[in-house]
């Protein structure tokens, strides 16, 4: 779902961002981070549940909050960045906030 949201948002604000003639190498290197996340994201997880695979169940509990704190941050790394994001744009003439 995170990644629905994020596409739905980021993919739209090139075009208020990037000049016209870039438009293919803005989508290619957005593309290229995203695909970046999708790869190294799941083996990160599984290396946190991975580690706790060989402990009693009361113990690997433990990996599942761990991993739900990495999420966490995530999510925070996230709407951090969002929050620049806005700002900068707040003091450079509205670009990503214009109403067409």
């Amino acid at each position: 779902m995170g990644s629905t949201i994020i596409s739905l948002t980021m993919y739209p604000s090139v075009n208020y961002i990037v000049k016209e003639k870039y438009f293919g190498t803005a989508f290619g290197i957005l593309q290229s981070i995203s695909n970046i996340g999708s790869s190294i994201g799941p083996l990160i997880i599984g290396d946190i549940l991975d580690s706790g695979i060989d402990k009693p169940p009361k113990e690997r509990i433990n990996h599942f909050y761990t991993m739900h704190f990495y999420l966490l941050i995530l999510s925070f790394i996230g709407t951090l960045f969002a929050i620049i994001m806005n700002i900068l744009d707040y003091n450079n003439k509205h670009i990503m906030n214009k109403v067409i």
